[in-house]
């Protein structure tokens, strides 16, 4: 009797490790469906709200590029941007070639950053009016952002409308989605193992290394890339996932063949 016992209990073992193995997959495969989409809402969103920012105040921008120097008109842009985008933390205009226009003090438009614009500029814009696999993350100093950017025709020409934002919508998101036991990452696709965000922050932020280690690549669950960005949403078990399971169930069976003995 004791025999069939420990050999069912074995058995019921390997089935319910297998159905915990299949469900974590499941899960993996949800959580990063479930942020690929919710990241690729933001960015439209992001998208179409500085569209419509360039359409509602294309004469003042327009005004602004021709007179660069009417500091008056300058601030009232400013405080536009300020009111209509709570996440963004500096704008600028660009020629049609790429340069800007406006006077960067604080260094806020990085080298990246200038070399985004540029590559915008030149290069085929999708319907949308954002690049195709362009939106990464840009480690400004203080300032991990992301950049918006939209053309606009002015008197001049065409140019470019520049927005960035800081990563604080993606952290949030991430850090809704999450569940005990799994992690969720945005990874730079043309990087691999490259962390850009987690749900404790971009990557200065995070008190961990910036890349994935081997026994983190081993275990990812799914991985999943974000139409429209530079970005794959990872996840990754914890390491003690399964350690845990595993223990739980020698638990309950020696529990179940001390009351049959």
């Amino acid at each position: 009797m004791v025999v069939v016992t420990v050999a069912l209990l074995w058995w019921n073992g390997q089935v319910r490790l297998v159905q915990f193995e299949q469900s974590q997959a499941e899960l993996g495969q949800s959580l990063s469906e479930t942020t690929a989409t919710g990241i690729e809402r933001i960015i439209a969103d992001r998208v179409r709200e500085v569209t419509l920012f360039v359409d509602d105040f294309h004469g003042d921008i327009d005004r602004l590029a021709s007179n660069l120097d009417d500091d008056d008109l300058l601030d009232q842009i400013t405080e536009q941007v300020v009111q209509h985008f709570p996440g963004a933390f500096t704008f600028t205009l660009a020629d049609p070639k790429g340069n800007p226009l406006l006077e960067d003090i604080e260094g806020l438009v990085g080298d990246l950053c200038r070399v985004d614009i540029r590559q915008f500029s030149l290069s085929s814009v999708e319907p949308d009016g954002q690049h195709l696999d362009r939106i990464f993350i840009h480690p400004q100093p203080f300032h991990y952002h992301f950049d918006i950017m939209i053309p606009w025709k002015g008197s001049a020409g065409t140019g470019v409308f520049f927005v960035s934002f800081e990563a604080t919508e993606l952290i949030h998101l991430i850090a809704a989605h999450e569940v005990p036991g799994q992690r969720i990452y945005l990874e730079r696709t043309d990087a691999p193992g490259l962390i850009e965000v987690s749900s404790e922050g971009t990557r200065n932020q995070i008190d961990r290394e910036m890349r994935f280690s081997k026994s983190e690549e081993a275990r990812v669950g799914s991985r999943l890339s974000i139409s429209g960005t530079r970005w794959s949403a990872v996840v990754i078990p914890d390491v003690s996932l399964m350690d845990n399971f595993r223990s739980q169930l020698i638990r309950q069976s020696s529990l179940t063949l001390v009351g049959v003995i």
